[in-house]
């Protein structure tokens, strides 16, 4: 059986969570409105990851992040 290995599925973000991404050189995939981060499956560690990386509390209040399967 294979492992599927686990990602990050971000919703209710703003584009300029594109920008943050692809500054700090994070793989993500794109798709109507939702943000698959690939480099991590800890939704503590990316909220923090944004929040060092100078993301508004407001913004960051209104995503909303969980831990799916990758089927990339």
């Amino acid at each position: 059986m294979v492992e599927k290995d686990k990602i990050l599925k971000v919703e209710k973000a703003k584009m300029s969570m594109a920008n943050l991404l692809m500054a700090m050189n994070v793989k993500f995939a794109y798709d109507y409105g939702t943000f698959y981060i690939l480099d991590t499956h800890n939704p503590e560690k990316f909220y923090n990851f944004c929040k060092n990386h100078g993301m508004r509390e407001s913004e960051l209040a209104t995503m909303v992040v969980s831990e799916i399967d990758n089927e990339f």
